[in-house]
């Protein structure tokens, strides 16, 4: 009888964390919902689980509808959009390890219905934006800590709060709900720490423990934050009890380093791991950090997007570069070698067409069985193009080479007109 009682609390206590969890993931897919409902593209990778995935149709042949100047710069960070369809992006005027506190990177703001840009000093900038559910544009500076901007009726930028950090913000931002996070660097850079802020407030909720070197890499479904550290490890945090770290792991011992994670429907974190040699190898870690399955693949790998039936898309590059599609249970679907060695992020839309760019300037569409749709070239220098085009409606994307907005879209369909009808004394007195 004891035996029996144990069991069945045993069993509850089962349930009772079954549907706790069930309850976090479902708030936590409501809270995605709603800053996708705010914003476009409201930060790089389309969110916090950085799975490169639009909720659009992609266009599957491709015209050129417009361009924009924006301005120069030597690096230029990942497009995020708004709501209003405002595109923000910044102009990186040093390569990152020649930073300083002087160094002065531009926010550029187009506001695509007017094809119109304007430009904001923020000081030295590591990532892109970040959107927030209210709308507001959050900045991590290297010498500003945090800048958040609203906007004025006119639709121009208000700076309304700087939150200076003990340290520099070295890292895209990556916010979950409430949470902002961020990698914080010291004056010399030797210590990289993971930190935490609370969204309303900006009170510090975490900062970890050194002497851990994170990269800066992140992602979150939500109840966990996953952060890569130096030497191929990956850490997780939990969102609720952020003092909590329930796992860390080093899935590849002969790794050099890990790429930026990316997290699917069902909680799966793809990333790949590089080797000396140029070769990679990809992962699939499940939420309580066990390795799922893990795959081969030439050249060195990008960050993955996931499409909505779960496959993962890695774009390498290298002499063998290229594009790979693993399926759910991380058997290799095609593969398609492209014809430019360096390639940046892909993302997908909502149908599987895979999108991805190269930092020379070319922008490609590959069918979801692995056959390339279309090539547009657009000129670039000295490797000035954004790492990845977004998708902002159906059939229109953006891409930024050489200091250009390019706006790409599908063709409308030619008319061809009906089928052809003979004239008869009867048809002729119909039509008069």
């Amino acid at each position: 009888m004891v035996m029996k009682r144990v069991l069945v609390c045993r069993l509850g206590a089962i349930i009772a964390s079954t549907i706790l969890l069930a309850a976090a993931t479902a708030e936590c897919f409501a809270a995605e919902q709603q800053v996708s409902a705010v914003s476009i593209w409201p930060a790089w990778r389309g969110g916090m689980r950085c799975e490169g995935r639009s909720r659009f149709r992609g266009p599957h042949s491709v015209k050129e509808d417009w361009r924009l100047k924006l301005g120069d710069g030597d690096f230029v960070t990942a497009p995020v959009i708004d709501a209003q369809g405002r595109l923000f992006v910044v102009f990186q005027h040093s390569p990152w390890s020649q930073y300083t506190a002087d160094s002065e990177d531009t926010l550029i703001v187009v506001e695509p219905r007017r094809r119109a840009k304007y430009a904001v000093g923020t000081g030295a900038v590591f990532g892109s934006p970040v959107i927030d559910m209210c709308g507001r544009l959050l900045l991590g500076t290297y010498e500003n800590g945090l800048m958040l901007f609203d906007f004025f009726p006119d639709g121009h930028l208000l700076l309304k709060r700087v939150h200076r950090t003990e340290g520099f913000i070295v890292s895209p931002l990556l916010l979950t709900g409430q949470w902002v996070w961020a990698i914080e660097a010291n004056q010399s850079e030797c210590d990289r720490r993971c930190i935490c802020f609370d969204v309303k407030d900006f009170r510090q909720r975490l900062s970890s423990e050194a002497p851990e070197q994170y990269t800066g890499r992140m992602a979150s479904d939500g109840i966990r934050t996953y952060a890569v550290q130096e030497h191929a490890k990956l850490k997780a945090f939990d969102n609720e009890d952020l003092g909590v770290y329930p796992w860390q792991i080093s899935p590849d011992e002969s790794a050099l380093e890990i790429g930026q994670p990316a997290i699917g429907l069902d909680g799966t974190i793809h990333f790949a791991a590089l080797h000396e040699d140029a070769t990679g190898r990809v992962f699939a870690v499940s939420p309580d950090g066990k390795v799922k399955w893990s795959n081969n693949i030439e050249g060195t790998p990008r960050s993955p997007a996931i499409t909505r039936t779960g496959d993962v898309i890695y774009a390498t590059s290298g002499g063998n570069g290229g594009l790979y599609s693993f399926s759910v249970a991380g058997n290799l679907k095609w593969k398609i070698k492209l014809p430019l060695s360096e390639l940046g992020e892909p993302i997908v839309d909502r149908d599987g067409y895979v999108y991805v760019s190269s930092l020379t300037g070319d922008v490609f569409c590959v069918s979801p069985l692995g056959e390339e749709m279309w090539r547009y070239s657009m000129p670039c220098e000295r490797q000035r193009c954004s790492l990845s085009p977004v998708l902002f409606d159906d059939s229109g994307l953006y891409f930024v080479s050489n200091g250009t907005l390019y706006t790409l879209s599908e063709p409308e369909p030619e008319y061809t007109g009906g089928p052809s009808v003979p004239v008869t004394p009867e048809t002729d007195s119909r039509a008069r």
